[in-house]
């Protein structure tokens, strides 16, 4: 894609349309994970707006082919038109007939409540699931990544600092250095590997540790790598850049 500084601009581009939708509005639809409706309004919005950085055509029909690529479990329910119109019935009532049965766990489906937090919580893993496997497909596909720089021209996202992004190098090197460090530490020792995550957040890369598990969800809690690596005397991620 041209020489490195030109690249690193691409790629900068490309994670700033990431983070707008993988990061920020897939956070703000989790975030309202018990108002079904809300939750339904935002998702129509993700996948229309999404679906324009990865596919040609109407938003009709980019949600359609994005359903049918990364959402199979929906391939045979017109989603977008629910999503589009949550309140022309409930969307927890809705979504009992459009969540496949193994996504549920039947043992917690004793309540009124309970159930529609399932329901929800059920849905919002397959998008989750769906979106990162279209997120995957934009940072390795040329070809989708030339469509997208197109559609970014007309449709642009906020452009994230060079200190709240990475490349693909990047990752990998952040990757290969701290997770066996963190992983290491006595205090992390009688936790499952699952445990402690790298990710990316609002304000750049974070640690995502798993606190506990509930029926209908997992508690975790998201520090900055800067503060996390700090505490524990690691190198910063600029200093292992070389920044």
């Amino acid at each position: 894609m041209g020489s490195r500084s030109n690249q690193i601009k691409v790629e900068q581009i490309l994670r700033s349309i990431v983070f707008a939708y993988q990061g920020r509005t897939l956070h703000d639809i989790k975030d309202n994970f018990t108002r079904p409706e809300l939750v339904g309004f935002l998702t129509g919005d993700l996948l229309e707006q999404f679906s324009g950085y990865l596919f040609a055509g109407s938003a009709q029909d980019r949600v359609k082919t994005f359903v049918d690529r990364y959402l199979p479990e929906y391939k045979g329910v017109d989603l977008f038109d629910i999503l589009q119109n949550p309140l022309r019935h409930d969307f927890a009532e809705t979504l009992k007939r459009i969540v496949p049965d193994d996504a549920l766990d039947s043992r917690f489906m004793y309540d009124f409540p309970t159930e529609r937090r399932l329901l929800v919580g059920a849905f919002l893993k397959i998008l989750e699931r769906g979106l990162n496997q279209a997120v995957d497909a934009l940072l390795t596909d040329p070809q989708i990544q030339e469509h997208a720089l197109k559609w970014f021209e007309l449709h642009p996202v906020t452009i994230l600092d060079r200190g709240s992004w990475f490349s693909s190098d990047e990752i990998r090197k952040i990757g290969r250095y701290y997770t066996p460090l963190i992983e290491s530490q006595e205090i992390f020792s009688g936790l499952p590997t699952p445990s402690i995550g790298l990710n990316f957040g609002g304000e750049g890369y974070v640690v995502n540790v798993h606190i506990n598990d509930f029926p209908d969800r997992k508690e975790t809690v998201r520090v900055l790598l800067e503060i996390f690596v700090g505490l524990m005397g690691l190198k910063t991620p600029a200093e292992l850049l070389g920044w």
